[in-house]
């Protein structure tokens, strides 16, 4: 993930599998090695001070707003990160599981040529919706099983 953070804490989490967590320099090459970055923002000429350790440094790691410690799991890709208490990575994954089923099987229509408009059957939302105007969209969602996060 790579985006631009006014915040000025940065933070490294490893364990047996390394990341660079907060702002890198190298990006591409990091990526090119499959060395896992997510990045608030790229800092081509790296740290130009050295700040004082935290007291919890090896405890914690501050990512933007949020704390992060060894009770917690990280879920990322290209489109984010998440941070989740270890009690509820198993209800995390169950959802994240039916979206992503429910994003294929969506994908996988459009690749065969029916649009999101047809899958979605917009007409008939628009009819109802024209009807009744507190007939939202996730209800329509749900009532033809295209609902994603449920």
């Amino acid at each position: 993930m790579r985006r631009r953070s006014d915040n000025s804490r940065s933070a490294g989490v490893w364990s047996e599998r390394s990341y660079c967590v907060g702002l890198s320099s190298g990006h591409d090459y990091l990526v090119q090695i499959g060395f896992p970055v997510f990045s608030y923002s790229c800092c081509p000429t790296g740290p130009q001070r050295l700040d004082p350790r935290d007291p919890d440094a090896l405890e914690i790691a501050h990512f933007g707003d949020a704390i992060v410690s060894s009770k917690d799991v990280v879920f990322a890709d290209t489109d984010g990160v998440l941070f989740v208490p270890q009690d509820r990575a198993e209800e995390i994954l169950r959802t994240a599981t039916a979206i992503h089923q429910t994003e294929s099987k969506q994908a996988k229509a459009i690749r065969e040529g029916k649009k999101l408009q047809k899958q979605f059957e917009l007409d008939e939302y628009l009819r109802k919706r024209a009807d009744d105007s507190n007939y939202s969209f996730r209800q329509h969602l749900r009532k033809i099983g295209g609902a994603m996060e449920e």
